[in-house]
């Protein structure tokens, strides 16, 4: 599986990011409504279940509060790595100990960025390298191939 899914929507714009995070917002935001209405009716099986796992007939306020926040929390998690794995967004909220600041202007929120590959030999000092998958240890071969 390639990621991401699609290119033709990607955060590389101030513009574009804050439009894929608010409708991140939205989506979270719909469905925390939503789960509180199923949870505030009696009848509903969303109401039933919460209600069996607390072993009482009625759910009261603070318990209510407690499964919304569990579940927009689950859903929070859920949606965006729905969206990283569909635009690539949420790589940017890594970031270095060095922080270059662009000033906000009118033309920088619209203007396209690419990232720049850091490779081998244009690595600097400041530059932070996460190595994902098992470190090869030179010592070890060397030591192999002398016994």
């Amino acid at each position: 599986m390639t990621l991401p899914l699609t290119e033709n929507f990607r955060a590389n714009s101030y513009f574009k990011g804050f439009l894929i995070n608010a409708i991140i917002g939205a989506i979270i935001t719909v469905l925390a409504i939503e789960l509180r209405l199923f949870l505030e009716d009696k009848t509903s099986s969303y109401y039933g279940f919460w209600s069996n796992l607390y072993n009482t007939k009625t759910i009261d306020e603070g318990k209510k509060l407690f499964v919304s926040l569990l579940i927009v929390f689950v859903i929070s998690i859920i949606t965006y790595h729905v969206f990283f794995a569909l635009f690539m967004f949420g790589g940017g909220f890594l970031i270095n100990d060095v922080h270059n600041s662009h000033k906000p202007t009118l033309h920088n929120l619209f203007k396209v960025e690419h990232s720049k590959v850091k490779t081998k030999q244009n690595l600097g000092n400041s530059d932070r390298v996460i190595v994902l998958g098992p470190i090869k240890n030179k010592n070890k071969n060397k030591n192999k191939n002398k016994n």
